[in-house]
């Protein structure tokens, strides 16, 4: 949701991950549609045909993961367009993932831009 702008820098963060995601999948709720300006890139853009908003948006971003391999044991991230990732966070998270009995749910800390740290919580 929100501008090309706000999205692009995002998916960039994720493709330059030090941990390739195998996809980036973008929910497009925006009143003009996005498109990802390299179709080499693993970015799948799904457009639901209206804005159920939030959840409804993270469910059809699972699914969209789902329908192209996602499975047991596979670390699916779901994030706003407005958060920007470092290199190592994709490989910090799939290491922690891997270190516990079947997590279903990890929030993570989030930085904000003017240094103000939140901390995460883990739902098993």
């Amino acid at each position: 949701y929100g501008p090309p702008d706000r999205t692009h820098p995002a998916v960039s963060a994720l493709l330059a991950s030090t941990r390739l995601p195998a996809a980036v999948v973008v929910v497009d709720h925006a009143d003009t549609p996005y498109s990802w300006p390299t179709p080499a890139d693993p970015v799948v853009v799904v457009r639901p045909a209206e804005n159920g908003g939030y959840g409804a948006g993270i469910n059809a971003g699972f699914a969209a993961a789902v329908e192209r391999g996602a499975g047991p044991g596979d670390v699916v991230v779901a994030m706003n367009n407005d958060i920007a990732v470092y290199p190592d966070t994709m490989d910090r998270l799939a290491g922690w993932w891997r270190g516990r009995p079947e997590p279903g749910l990890v929030g993570v800390e989030v930085e904000y831009p003017n240094g103000a740290v939140t901390g995460g919580a883990t739902l098993n």
